[in-house]
């Protein structure tokens, strides 16, 4: 692990007492989600240590895309990380393979709408059950396995390691993963201000049949195996470049 240098920017925050090294093509949502299960914090706390909260209290779905210049340093240093691995944590580090995305801001308003008619990325995830799950390790047996970047971007469809197609939504509910409420405007991560969930579970609110408040669906993700497996006929378009599905 390679810290950040302590400069002006690093001042504004604290480093975390309880930092957690990125995972292979982690995303920063999924890395926030860790570190929050972690703390035992909502990730909306966590983000704020990590100086990642808007002034306006939003956690910005942008920042998927890139991060701003002014939050790097910050975040880099709160979480122990150097703005190599920071970076590392967006799609911008796809720019080269993907080019849409260089043109594209996600920021909950009408850049959004162009986004999505773009099909250039997406705040809400596909997912792979077993990539979730973890590789058996004793930090992802914790804290689970990563959520992946490229899982973001409508040309990643299946899952290279596992060999199946990646989910798109909730095998309980139903719902989409960090796809907001009509009433909830876009942001990195869906209710980021509850806590408690493992990474792998369902953040979508789900209503009670008596009237009672809504409360979150929390099932496990990582737990659905019933991911439809790529045809044998599909495999020579999938494999064996693991960057296949992101440079069409």
């Amino acid at each position: 692990m390679h810290h950040a240098p302590v400069g002006r920017d690093s001042m504004t925050v604290r480093r975390l007492a309880r930092a957690l090294s990125p995972l292979p093509e982690e995303s920063l949502p999924g890395l926030l989600l860790r570190l929050a299960y972690r703390m035992e914090r909502s990730p909306a706390r966590a983000a704020r240590l990590c100086g990642l909260i808007h002034h306006q209290n939003r956690l910005p779905g942008e920042y998927l895309i890139s991060l701003p210049a002014e939050r790097i340093g910050p975040f880099a240093a709160a979480a122990r990380l150097n703005v190599e691995e920071a970076n590392a944590l967006t799609l911008s580090s796809f720019a080269a393979l993907y080019p849409p995305l260089a043109s594209v801001r996600i920021d909950g308003s009408r850049n959004t709408t162009a986004s999505r008619k773009s099909w250039a990325a997406s705040i809400s995830s596909r997912y792979c059950a077993a990539c979730l799950s973890g590789d058996g390790s004793p930090v992802q047996t914790l804290y689970g396995g990563p959520w992946k970047l490229r899982w973001h971007l409508p040309v990643a469809y299946a899952c290279v390691r596992h060999r199946t197609l990646l989910s798109h939504t909730c095998p309980s509910c139903g719902g989409t993963p960090n796809r907001p409420t009509n009433t909830e405007r876009q942001g990195l991560i869906t209710h980021r201000t509850t806590s408690g969930l493992h990474p792998g579970q369902c953040r979508r609110l789900v209503p009670d049949v008596h009237g009672a408040p809504a409360v979150p669906c929390a099932a496990r993700l990582d737990h659905d195996r019933q991911a439809a497996r790529v045809p044998e006929a599909d495999h020579p378009f999938c494999w064996p470049c693991s960057t296949a599905l992101i440079s069409v």
